[in-house]
Formats: C-alpha cells, structure tokens, sequence
C-alpha cells in the first residue's frame, strides 16, 4: 500500500473467483467492495492467477522477470511445493527480492519465542500489544 503510495507499480496476485477475502468484509461498502479492501489496497493492480495450475505459476514466474519485489504470505514451503519459491524464481529472476510474511515467520534458534503474523492483521497493524506481531508464543506446542 505504501509503496503504491510513492509511486511503486504494485500487482496483487489474488485467487481466481472471490479473491481477496477482504473484498467481502464490511460493511460499508462501495460498490461490491468493502471499504476495507480498498483502503489497503489503493494504488495496486490486481490479478488472478490460479497458482495450481502450471499456466497460472508460469505466468508469475514470468512476471517475477520484470518485478523487483515479491512479498508472499504463504504457509512455509507452500510456493516451494509449486515452483515458486526463491531457489525457483532468483534462478530465472535473479534481481528479486523475495520477501516472505507467513502465518509463522521465525522460530529463535535458543527454542524461544516464536515471530507470529496474525492473518486477521491483514495488510494493517493496531498500535496496541494486540498488533498481530508477537513474541510471546510458547514454542513447545509448535515443536
């Protein structure tokens, strides 16, 4: 969203269908769009791709070529089960800068806290202790 702000060409790759799940959430509403939707996702281009079909992750792989950004939030491995991970896409795009926000980003080598993006965040974070980004999940339930 902010760097669609600055000037930065943004392309949101959604799922083919409904995308977004925040396209639905509201109201309000403008139009078919909830006001949510379009208040973090202004300045962005939007297309859908379906991942699982080898046309669809072609077509990224593609456009991986010319991009200079990809921020992904897949579960771990996920896009590496597709071709699309980053050994894939920095062989054929070797400029990428291949940025990854998932559900569960780190685990600290000395078995300590656990670096946590909550999906309900989305694309915005609350400036109180409840922001999404934690450091206080015991690791022992995820080992």
């Amino acid at each position: 969203m902010i760097l669609g702000d600055l000037g930065a060409e943004v392309i949101k790759v959604e799922r083919p269908g409904s995308g977004d799940d925040t396209r639905a959430w509201g109201p309000p509403f403008v139009g078919d769009e909830s006001a949510y939707f379009l208040s973090v996702n202004r300045n962005k281009k939007s297309i859908a791709v379906n991942l699982k079909d080898p046309k669809g992750t072609k077509l990224v792989t593609e456009l991986a070529k010319v991009c200079d950004v990809l921020v992904e939030n897949y579960l771990p491995g996920k896009l590496n089960e597709m071709g699309l991970g980053y050994e894939d896409l920095s062989e054929v795009a070797p400029q990428l800068i291949y940025c990854s926000i998932t559900e569960l980003q780190c685990l600290r080598p000395n078995g300590g806290s656990v670096l946590a993006w909550s999906r309900e965040q989305h694309d915005t974070c609350d400036a109180d202790a409840g922001a999404g980004l934690r450091s206080d999940i015991n690791t022992e339930a995820l080992q």
